[in-house]
């Protein structure tokens, strides 16, 4: 259940106008139309991950209580932690988040296994990542998470059980009808 309800958030996410391309450690490009233009050339480095955080100011992309997100692949992150190691050897952040390893640059990082690539750019060997901020999906529910039951067979002997739920993610601002997008999807043409 929590791997399908992730997968439909995350689809809503990797639909962002806002891409980022790490074409090298010290290069990020972006593109506002939803399609990336660059291929990956590295993981992403401190130097991308600020590129991107700067890029998420200068768009006005309000923060959650003081602090972008960043989900990330493991290749993602792998880049950035570096400069963790370096940074987090000094103090210890209280980590909120599951799967959060770190802060840096106003950015809470989170690490993210079950949707995002690890295999993207040239070599297929780098990760994908977004980066939002306040109200950027939202989920709407008609019937939340329950586990049902099936009525027994074959005299007691078959029995069933699944989950069901009603409901799905949107993502709230879209660039070509708003003129305003809450999210940057780092990938890969």
């Amino acid at each position: 259940m929590a791997k399908t309800l992730d997968s439909a958030a995350a689809a809503q996410f990797a639909a962002a106008e806002y891409k980022a391309v790490c074409t090298a450690t010290n290069s990020t490009v972006f593109t506002t139309d939803g399609t990336a233009t660059a291929t990956a050339a590295t993981n992403a480095s401190d130097k991308n991950h600020r590129d991107i955080i700067d890029y998420m100011k200068k768009n006005n992309i309000p923060k959650i209580n003081g602090y972008y997100i960043c989900i990330g692949s493991t290749n993602h992150i792998r880049g950035l932690y570096d400069a963790f190691e370096s940074l987090i050897q000094y103090t210890k952040p209280e980590l909120a988040f599951n799967g959060e390893v770190g802060r840096y640059y106003g950015c809470r990082i989170i690490e993210e296994t079950n949707y995002l690539s690890n295999t993207l750019g040239s070599g297929s060997q780098y990760g994908e990542a977004v980066y939002f901020g306040d109200d950027a999906v939202r989920e709407g529910v008609a019937v939340p998470e329950e586990v049902r039951a099936d009525v027994p067979d074959d005299f007691g002997r078959d029995k069933a059980i699944a989950w069901y739920y009603l409901g799905g993610f949107q993502r709230i601002w879209s660039l070509a009808t708003d003129s305003e997008e809450h999210i940057v999807h780092v990938t890969s043409a």
